[in-house]
């Protein structure tokens, strides 16, 4: 490094990368014991019909380590905005993620806060926050109630339900904070996986 400055930034941006690494390590550990220590969890598993809302939403590629850092960063954004324009939330907080997002280094997340928008709105000033509309789906929903070190236990076992009904369809899986978000503890995450849905479906 040039200089004592430049030479402490660099240290400190590595050790940042180790730190993260370390988490993401400490959390596989977490999984696998658990994993050894009883069965794979059977969550109830229902059906919803989720309409189409406005929404306060931010969408960007993110790396997969730095996702839920980047969640609880926007968080903060999309309720500023929110009081800004005179939006009221009127739902829980969501994102939409790729279908595989989990086994990819990085692509685009959508963060997104329903509120209750009619003609004559205002827009969101300058900034990633944008004003949308999220599409609606038919979905198979389960709920994990926990740490997010073992979300990945329930994704497992709501994607091997869709797979043995044969009724998965193409387009994002979606996840709702009923609760709220926290970045650093256990919260209620509703994980919805679109299907086609007849209705015998059950």
């Amino acid at each position: 490094a040039p200089d004592l400055a430049a030479r402490n930034r660099e240290i400190a941006a590595h050790l940042e990368r180790m730190e993260r690494q370390l988490e993401q390590t400490q959390a596989a550990v977490s999984g696998l014991r658990s994993l050894l220590g009883g069965p794979a969890p059977q969550p109830e598993i229902r059906f919803r019909t989720i309409p189409s809302v406005s929404a306060l939403a931010v969408a960007q590629t993110v790396a997969a380590a730095d996702a839920v850092a980047w969640a609880d960063d926007v968080i903060g954004e999309l309720a500023s905005v929110a009081r800004g324009a005179g939006l009221a939330p009127v739902g829980p907080l969501g994102a939409l993620f790729p279908s595989g997002f989990f086994e990819v280094e990085q692509a685009e997340i959508t963060l997104f806060q329903p509120v209750a928008a009619m003609a004559g709105t205002p827009r969101p000033g300058a900034g990633r926050v944008r004003l949308t509309e999220i599409a609606g789906t038919e979905a198979a929903v389960a709920v994990h109630d926990g740490p997010l070190e073992d979300i990945d236990r329930t994704y497992g076992a709501l994607g091997v339900a869709v797979a043995e009904r044969a009724i998965g369809v193409d387009g994002p899986i979606r996840e709702y904070y009923p609760d709220g978000f926290d970045a650093a503890g256990p919260h209620r995450t509703e994980i919805c996986w679109p299907v086609f849905r007849t209705s015998g479906s059950s």
